[in-house]
């Protein structure tokens, strides 16, 4: 790409208008007062390319003449990446410093105001260049003259006067004229207008931009002005003209069918808002304030407190064991689900068989592990102990889980030498930090002593004889996370050449420190942080992601000149300093170290091992906690809206924060009701590693991270249902020749195989919100119309693992081995009956509390997006009267949906053809013309 303009390359005219080129679909032209005026050339940038300045941000780029090869002057888009529109904007300047590099860009935002319908940027402005304030404020139809069809004026928030008048002398003889037509709003100056003149979807003039202020205001600030107008406009087109375009279309094809028919059209036409997104909205704020509600009332001690967030146990369900021997050279193995059915007619298909899932048995990074600040408060105390050992057991678990698989895999574990255990190889033997907290262990040892000097090394103090790494292996930061005291004596000394233990006896080793410490519940607080581990591993997240595990507070004698005394409780002693005393009470010297009990979950870990290698499957059961199989897709932003009102808040404190930097603590107590509250706790003891992030982003914007999106084996392991593909067991409401598409859209998922290999049916949608309404029975492709009927009724019966060399062995899963009863199917309550006393309590919440426009505005974009994305899934299978009623356009020849997670676009697609056989539809005037017009 061409180097990125440092200044404007001249000065605006006093009347910018943009003209689209039927010849060019990807660019349109700014031009002066008429369009012979040609000044610069607008690029359409999709974001799929990923190219700068823009990266994966869908949005405009500005060039600096009339080719795309001319350098870029400034881009505006999307804030956040990812294909949904939203009127939080990015924009991209030249920098102010002549010194920055010229391919650095200044970065500015335009963000939604307090004034429904309006949008506020601050730029520098006037001959001082001081930043000030902006805000484009809406011009509805007929309002005004300069904008007859609607459009926005530009007012300059720091100059408010009753008698402003917009005004500027750039606008020469044409100024007068258009202050008389567009007054200052509330008294603020106009300082530019933006004036639709798209009347129709087809138009080639887009909008005319009077700026009032360029002579006044400056260069710069009119640059700002043209970006964001054309980033308004843009929001303009693809929210306003192309929907309402499809949406008369659609009308148009509906009501001939109806007639050629002579029946009732099936549900075609989306509304995202309405009483169906109130009663959602007011359902989901109810459940979300009580479990804030119930969170608050918490003891204050960590969210053990909460017992079911500990009840690790819980994530298991049907989680098959992983196999006691692999192979020694195997960095994968592979399995898959099968279920049976009961289904209520003859049908050859009662069986169904998974796809064959992959398990990653290495990885390419460790995970690095940091400790939270001293001033901390998320995790710091914990009930009946004034000690904090999660960090050291979390990793201690870590490494119990990598010695698990490396015994299966017949490699052995080695120690590093203490003076070289940094990742990047140093042997200069770095002096450690003389202020961190020195930890004796008078109880263990020498063995034991040493195994724990390795698991809390900086960097990595353990590793694998074949140089792999396992998803739980770690790279620990110095500072902050303490030392084991080291003995003098010869035993010490000697067990420097000890081989590490194996995983029993470092699970023993566990169990001492807890039973020495009345660690207690930390122990199952930690094991659930270990677990998700592999979250954090996965290369999705590339190699920078580090977790940060609560600070610990161990010991009898911490500090410098081993200092001893009476410690000031739980609770204190939390600050920087040296010589911090514990109290010495705090630990049991009458517990049987010899005989200590393992854990629960050492004794399942063949289980916990299955489900921690498969991070997708953890990942889908926690975000199985912001989903409801009751809501449509169109409805999804009613759902979700009210969870990132409640979630958001208590994970970012600050504005603008580039990571999580609230209670987390509080985040797994809001989350503790939920079954999955142990994965959640796991999560948040991690702090604020790059998982909370997505967490953010969904809530938000409804993007989903592509290894995320839930498969079915998903649902069947740990029992959570996160995507209406999972409900195999529910029933299809029929009649009059209709059928539920979510119920033909998990066949065609289940019948993938009847299709052609490049369908998207294949993979799991990106967002797992059902497809709204039924649809006609003979619009169901011949692939799986037989089946509509048959009820199949499919129940998870067994996982098979396809090792090598080895017997393929069905595993009914953990619950089915063990005599623990089953967890409810659902902890949501299921929506109230009409006229219901819920249902009242509920609308009379509403009525107090209504939604507000800001909050309509975030709904309506999420459900746009989640219905848009559901529907792409099955863009290939078009119904009679719909085409064009859900999806705004068809995707460009060439183009490309985003890669994980997303349906891609078959080789054999052709938009073309859709659109023909559409167009056949509508004109179709006999029911015997309408059956000749089916799709292979």
């Amino acid at each position: 790409m061409a180097a990125t303009s440092s200044s404007p390359a001249r000065l605006f005219p006093p009347v910018v208008n943009a003209f689209s080129n039927w010849g060019r679909i990807k660019t349109f032209d700014l031009c002066g007062a008429s369009r012979d005026e040609c000044l610069y050339v607008v690029e359409s940038h999709t974001g799929f390319s990923g190219r700068k300045p823009l990266g994966a941000r869908p949005g405009l780029i500005l060039h600096s003449g009339m080719s795309r090869k001319d350098p870029v002057l400034a881009a505006a888009g999307n804030e956040t990446p990812g294909r949904s529109l939203n009127p939080d904007t990015i924009v991209l300047l030249p920098c102010l410093d002549p010194s920055e590099e010229a391919s650095t860009m200044a970065i500015e935002k335009m963000r939604l105001a307090t004034t429904a319908g309006s949008l506020r940027f601050a730029i520098e402005a006037g001959e001082e260049m001081q930043r000030e304030e902006f805000e484009w404020r809406k011009i509805r139809k007929g309002e005004d003259n300069a904008a007859a069809s609607g459009g926005f004026r530009l007012v300059r928030l720091s100059s408010r006067s009753p008698t402003a008048q917009a005004r500027s002398g750039s606008m020469a003889g044409s100024s007068t004229q258009l202050s008389a037509l567009s007054p200052a709003a509330g008294g603020y100056e106009t300082v530019a207008i933006l004036a639709w003149r798209m009347k129709w979807i087809g138009s080639t003039h887009g909008f005319s931009l009077y700026l009032m202020g360029t002579e006044k205001l400056g260069d710069r600030w009119a640059l700002m002005t043209v970006m964001t107008a054309l980033r308004l406009f843009s929001l303009h087109v693809y929210t306003y003209l192309v929907p309402h375009a499809l949406l008369a279309r659609a009308l148009c094809s509906i009501r001939r069918v109806a007639s050629a028919n002579h029946m009732d059209s099936p549900s075609t036409i989306p509304t995202y808002d309405g009483e169906d997104a109130e009663r959602v909205f007011a359902r989901s704020r109810a459940h979300w304030q009580q479990a804030l509600a119930q969170a608050l009332a918490l003891p204050s001690t960590a969210a053990a407190a909460a017992p079911k967030a500990l009840d690790v146990q819980r994530a298991l369900f049907r989680t098959p064991a992983l196999p006691d021997s692999l192979p020694r050279d195997a960095d994968t193995i592979y399995g898959m689900p099968f279920w049976t059915g009961a289904p209520l007619k003859p049908c050859a298909h009662r069986n169904l068989q998974g796809p064959k899932e992959k398990f990653s048995l290495r990885t390419k990074y460790r995970i690095r592990v940091t400790v939270a600040p001293a001033e901390s408060m998320s995790f710091a105390t914990w009930p009946g102990t004034p000690h904090n050992g999660v960090a050291w057991l979390a990793l201690g678990w870590a490494y119990v889980l990598s010695a698990s698989l490396a015994e299966r895999q017949s490699v052995s574990v080695e120690y590093r030498d203490e003076d070289t255990c940094n990742v990047d190889g140093q042997t200069d033997g770095t002096q450690h930090d003389n202020t961190q907290q020195t930890v004796s262990l008078p109880y263990a040892t020498p063995a034991e002593r040493r195994w724990w000097r390795a698991i809390t090394a900086p960097g990595a103090g353990w590793v694998l004889a074949d140089g792999g790494l396992t998803p739980w292996a770690v790279d620990v930061a110095e500072e902050g996370l303490g030392r084991v005291a080291v003995a003098t004596d010869a035993d010490e000394i000697d067990a420097v050449a000890e081989t590490p233990p194996t995983a029993r006896q470092a699970a023993r080793y566990l169990a001492r420190m807890c039973a020495f410490f009345r660690l207690g519940s930390q122990s199952s607080a930690a094991f659930a942080a270990a677990l998700t581990f592999p979250l954090h591993s996965h290369t999705f997240w590339r190699e920078e992601n580090p977790i940060c595990l609560p600070r610990p507070r161990l010991g009898t004698d911490i500090g410098r000149g081993g200092s001893r005394g009476r410690g000031r409780g739980p609770g204190r002693g939390r600050g920087r300093g040296r010589g911090r005393v514990h109290d010495v009470d705090a630990i049991d010297p009458a517990c049987d170290l010899a005989n200590c009990p393992l854990s629960s979950e050492f004794a399942n870990l063949s289980y916990y091992l299955s489900l921690s290698l498969a991070p997708w499957v953890i990942g889908s059961a926690l975000f199985s906690a912001f989903w409801e199989r009751d809501v449509p897709c169109h409805l999804a932003g009613a759902w979700i809206q009210p969870a990132a009102a409640i979630v958001i808040p208590i994970l970012w404190t600050e504005t603008g924060a580039t990571r999580p930097d609230g209670d987390f603590e509080l985040f797994a107590k809001v989350l503790s009701g939920t079954r999955s509250a142990p994965l959640w706790l796991g999560v948040a003891l991690c702090g604020h590693g790059r998982f909370l992030q997505s967490v953010y982003w969904y809530l938000s914007h409804l993007q989903s991270a592509g290894y995320l999106v839930s498969r079915g084996m998903a649902a069947a392991w740990t029992g959570l249902q996160a995507c209406f593909l999972h409900d195999l067991l529910s029933a299809s409401p029929q009649g009059a020749g209709l059928v539920s598409r979510a119920h033909v859209w998990r066949l065609r998922h289940a019948f993938t195989r009847n299709y052609p290999p490049d369908e998207n049916f294949q993979y799991m949608p990106l967002h797992p919100w059902p497809p709204f309404g039924v649809m006609r029975v003979e619009d169901v492709e011949l692939e799986i119309r037989a089946h509509v009927t048959c009820g199949h009724r499919w129940t998870y019966s067994h996982w098979t693992w396809l090792v090598p060399g080895a017997d393929t062995d069905q595993d009914d899963g953990f619950f089915l081995n063990r005599s623990t009863p089953m967890p409810p199917a659902r902890i949501i309550p299921p929506p109230p009956a009409p006229d219901s006393p819920l249902d009242a309590t509920l609308t009379a919440a509403l009525e107090a509390n209504p939604i507000q426009p800001t909050e309509w505005d975030k709904i309506r974009t999420m459900s746009r997006h989640a219905t848009e994305t559901i529907f792409w899934w099955a863009n290939t299978q078009v119904e009679r009267g719909f085409a064009g009623t859900v999806l705004p356009q068809m995707p460009a020849q060439g183009d490309r949906l985003p890669a994980t997670g997303s349906p891609k676009q078959p080789k054999h697609y052709d938009a073309m053809s859709v659109e023909v056989w559409r167009d056949g539809v509508v004109q179709a005037d006999a029911p015997g013309a309408l059956s000749r017009l089916k799709m292979s």
